[in-house]
């Protein structure tokens, strides 16, 4: 489900409870104003879109400047990415750094968007708390350490020139979960 705001309209490509807004984000266009949205969030949708670019594209004509979206997904490493057959791909950290034009200065798909990395919160299982000092290689060299993450991103309008720029350090936020 994508919810958007400020009056949170509840997007989803099915008719359920709660819906207001049914269609597909990956080829249709949402039906309000360009520079509308001040807050979208995106609760384990993107993991199961064929096209993501044309998704944030179409999300990121409809954001403010400054817009913030938070993107709930499985974390890549863990086994809830690839065990459900409906999702498409699986996601880390660093794979939100394909939505910001900068990305784009070695090949241009035609993408439009700008969304700038903001920060993570990641999921991390609890029997894992004892290992802080070396969390991080833990991480990256273990699967189903962190279960799931939330990625927020920021609407830059107009969107930045695609050129190589270093890209900014951003803490990553651990929350112990059962």
């Amino acid at each position: 489900m994508i919810e958007t705001g400020p009056e949170w309209d509840n997007l989803d490509i099915r008719e359920g409870p709660g819906i207001n807004l049914v269609l597909d984000i990956q080829g249709e266009l949402l039906p309000s104003p360009n520079d509308y949205y001040d807050h979208i969030r995106m609760h384990h949708v993107i993991e199961h879109l064929t096209n993501p670019l044309q998704a944030m594209e179409n999300l990121w004509f409809v954001a403010k400047d400054g817009c913030t979206l938070d993107i709930v997904t499985p974390h890549g490493a863990d086994d809830t990415a690839w065990e459900d057959q409906t999702h498409v791909r699986p996601y880390f950290p660093g794979s939100f750094a394909a939505f910001a034009q900068p990305y784009y200065h070695k090949a241009d798909y035609g993408y439009l968007g700008d969304w700038e990395f903001e920060g993570v919160v990641i999921e991390v299982r609890k029997e894992f708390e004892a290992h802080q000092d070396n969390l991080q290689v833990i991480i990256e060299r273990s699967r189903n350490v962190v279960r799931n993450m939330q990625v927020t991103l920021k609407a830059i309008k107009p969107a930045r020139p695609q050129e190589a720029v270093k890209p900014r350090q951003i803490g990553m936020q651990v929350i112990y979960v059962p």
